[in-house]
């Protein structure tokens, strides 16, 4: 803890403020001793991930299914939503990484159009992400 001693009486040669670190200084006649707030940096907290799970729609028309597990996400093109058939053909899976800020993500999927992309991630007051949109230009918005 740090102290601030404020000389207050003749026993001063010279006024003004002392700082001492440790235990509590002893006080002489005429020293007045006060603990000290020292300024701390301020914490930025940090930024939480977004939460992409659960259901999106492409501007394609696909709709995909995601899962995430921390930073790591996951997806599937669903073959049935609202229990109508999609696409029974597809198989597209794909899995990625949020970056660190929340920011962006990364990702590569399998399937007939195998591919690769960055994605900025737009995330609503909740930090639920709201939108998905690739440097490939695609774009996926969320439906549920």
């Amino acid at each position: 803890m740090t102290w601030q001693v404020e000389f207050t009486g003749p026993a001063n040669p010279r006024p003004g403020l002392a700082e001492t670190e440790g235990d509590t200084p002893s006080a002489s006649p005429g020293v007045t001793v006060v603990p000290s707030v020292v300024p701390q940096p301020a914490r930025i907290p940090a930024r939480h991930l977004p939460n992409l799970a659960g259901k999106w729609k492409g501007k394609d028309g696909a709709m995909y299914e995601m899962w995430q597990d921390g930073n790591r996400f996951g997806w599937k093109v669903a073959r049935k939503i609202f229990g109508l058939t999609v696409d029974p053909h597809s198989n597209e899976i794909g899995s990625g990484t949020i970056g660190d800020d929340g920011n962006e993500a990364s990702g590569s999927w399998t399937g007939p159009l195998a591919g690769q992309c960055r994605a900025r991630v737009e995330c609503d007051y909740s930090g639920r992400a709201v939108k998905l949109v690739g440097d490939n230009g695609m774009a996926l918005k969320r439906v549920d």
